[in-house]
């Protein structure tokens, strides 16, 4: 057991064992209580991004779409005479 000898009939020997064994165990998840505020913040911002995301490819379509069809009413708005 982690290289520790111990008599499991002595009480207090067991006791110290077990004393030790929570302080290493809550050393080792001293952090979880920000980790449980901070991964609901991540995963809210990850959405916010992937969101962010799927609009900026939106537009990005829309300018795509509507940039030939601004040059072809540009052309015939001068072929009609008329000052753009």
């Amino acid at each position: 057991m982690n290289g520790v000898n111990f008599d499991i009939s002595d009480d207090n020997q067991f006791r110290m064992y077990c004393v030790q064994q929570f302080g290493i165990l809550t050393d080792r998840t001293q952090g979880l209580e920000k980790i449980k505020i901070d991964v609901p913040l991540l995963k809210q911002e990850l959405a916010d991004v992937r969101e962010d995301i799927k609009d900026e490819k939106f537009w990005h379509n829309v300018k795509s779409a509507a940039g030939p069809f601004l040059v072809v009413a540009h052309i015939a708005a001068k072929k009609l005479g008329i000052n753009i």
